[in-house]
């Protein structure tokens, strides 16, 4: 299964591809080593904001090469994601149910269900005793929002086919977020009821400097970097330890990244890995946290030491068995999904 995977990839983007893997890992070494670690990550923030910025490039270049409407690739996103979506989300519902050791919150049988449906209906749960607007799987607020995003684009995409207004809107929720981000001191938002609805002009800002680098990056005189170098600047930003710096690399940073990806280069070998992995990155995505919950209640249960779970081999690991369920997935959702001759190719 895995040569078959890894045959027949095609790409004019290896390094937007490798940049989305790059999404997942970072975000599931962020919760992993929550509680262990102080800041391992510093800037882990950032990595959302290249995920709303990737899915913007590529949404942009499936509107150029494959003429599909905004609307249909609306529903095929959605086709797509959901039933992974909806499974991830009862996974951690029943794991947290099941084992309360496994959250900081005391559910209930009316809690669970105030959260629960909300979230299954694409919504945010603003009625629970977590915080976290998508509490059995965090973090799919991001999800949640890119749907939303997408949706509004299909519907008022007309308005927005000058890039001039593009980069208008792209700037007026840019100025948005960092008002925002200022008031709550936090250069990362979105992901609680308190501050939910901010991570909405984040992810507009995103998707739009993904957009305009689409079309600026189809200039052939643009300079080209070698992909291995743009993942290593990509992963550099996050690991910054300079006080403040989170809404400059925001604003700076992520467009920078996204300009230099969308014209890298990559051996044929490097390529295709980084396009396979690259269709992964979704299903990583959503996985990763209930399989992270799953190990903890698994190792609770075994009596393994909480201190072992510190390791950097744990952390593989983890890393590990995600790949395979995602790719699991991949195979499964190509062969055998319901909806499959409807869906696009990611």
């Amino acid at each position: 299964m895995i040569v078959v995977f890894f045959m027949n990839e095609n790409s004019k983007y290896p390094a937007i591809e490798g940049l989305r893997v790059l999404v997942p890992l970072t975000i599931l070494l962020n919760h992993w080593s929550d509680g262990m670690y102080d800041r391992l990550v510093p800037q882990g923030q950032l990595a959302i904001d290249y995920f709303f910025a990737t899915e913007g490039f590529l949404a942009a270049a499936a509107f150029a090469q494959t003429q599909i409407t905004p609307l249909a690739y609306f529903r095929r996103k959605l086709l797509t994601v959901y039933p992974i979506y909806c499974i991830a989300l009862l996974a951690g519902a029943w794991l947290i149910w099941s084992f309360p050791s496994a959250s900081h919150f005391v559910w209930t049988p009316t809690s669970i269900v105030h959260a629960l449906v909300p979230n299954l209906i694409l919504l945010p749960a603003m009625d629970a005793p977590s915080p976290l607007v998508t509490p059995f799987n965090w973090p799919t607020w991001a999800i949640l929002c890119e749907l939303y995003v997408l949706c509004l684009y299909a519907v008022g995409h007309r308005l927005l086919t000058d890039w001039r207004r593009i980069a208008a809107l792209s700037a007026l929720c840019a100025a948005a977020y960092c008002l925002m981000a200022i008031s709550a001191k936090s250069a990362n938002l979105g992901y609680l009821a308190e501050n939910y609805w901010a991570g909405l002009p984040r992810c507009v800002f995103g998707f739009c400097v993904g957009m305009l680098l689409y079309s600026f990056s189809q200039r052939p005189t643009m300079l080209k970097i070698p992909a291995v170098v743009v993942w290593a600047i990509a992963l550099g930003f996050m690991f910054l330890t300079v006080k403040y710096i989170g809404l400059f690399l925001f604003l700076f940073g992520t467009p920078l990244i996204m300009l230099m990806a969308a014209r890298a280069t990559a051996p044929a070998w490097l390529a295709r890995i980084s396009i396979s992995l690259g269709r992964l990155s979704l299903w990583i995505y959503l996985v990763h946290f209930p399989i992270l919950i799953a190990s903890h209640v698994i190792s609770a249960e075994m009596g393994v030491d909480p201190e072992r779970l510190s390791s950097p081999f744990y952390y593989l690991a983890l890393v590990a068995v995600t790949f395979i369920a995602a790719a699991l997935i991949e195979r499964v959702r190509h062969l055998h999904w319901p909806f499959r001759r409807r869906l696009a190719t990611d």
